[in-house]
């Protein structure tokens, strides 16, 4: 985007970004968006948690012995 406002064309906006594609350097001009402006937060989880059933005992064997450390448990 500092390119092209810089009056360069979109051909060497996107060579000066590295971008294999004009297209692209198009599409994130029009969005007004910066690719790492345009990520989501995921609010999923893309694994199951495999400490899940555990947790709870550790947290007590935490709190009864704080000086625990991750290999001990």
């Amino acid at each position: 985007m500092r390119e092209r406002s810089a009056g360069k064309t979109q051909e060497q906006a996107a060579a000066k970004a590295n971008l294999s594609s004009r297209k692209t350097v198009r599409k994130y001009e029009f969005l007004g968006k910066l690719p790492s402006e345009l990520k989501k937060a995921r609010e999923y989880r893309t694994r199951s948690d495999p400490f899940e059933e555990d947790w709870a005992e550790v947290e007590r064997m935490l709190e009864k012995a704080p000086e625990l450390e991750a290999k001990t448990l």
